[in-house]
């Protein structure tokens, strides 16, 4: 599995990265923190999940996740970021997200990860029926 993870923090991916790795996942991953590194990324190389942050200075979550959208629409797109009040979590699930997940709140990733992969697959399978 690859994952790419959109921060500005390296030590927050990593630290995304590990509970990931503690629930059972085992992948490789890439950080991106600008527009230029995400859109080189999605070229370059096929991704199970996007992992994003929410907060960067240069490069706002809706921008990345309307050019993850228009790269490959059943990209699994889960915003992981401190907290951002409910309303924009909402806003940003309405615009494509797959879901939020709170860095107050990490054990929530693994299964929403699982999940939303999980979904990706049965929605492919669907399509080659």
């Amino acid at each position: 599995m690859r994952l790419l993870f959109i921060d500005d923090s390296p030590d927050d991916a990593e630290l995304v990265a590990s509970h990931l790795r503690r629930f059972g996942f085992d992948f490789t991953f890439q950080v991106v923190d600008s527009q230029e590194d995400l859109a080189r990324a999605l070229e370059e190389t096929s991704w199970s999940a996007v992992l994003s942050d929410y907060n960067m200075p240069g490069f706002a979550v809706e921008r990345a996740l309307t050019m993850v959208r228009e790269h490959n629409a059943d990209l699994p797109f889960i915003v992981v970021s401190g907290m951002i009040g409910e309303e924009k979590a909402v806003d940003l699930i309405r615009a494509g997200a797959s879901d939020f997940v709170g860095k107050d709140r990490l054990g929530r990733l693994g299964p929403a990860l699982q999940r939303e992969l999980r979904d990706v697959q049965l929605r492919v399978e669907r399509r080659s029926l």
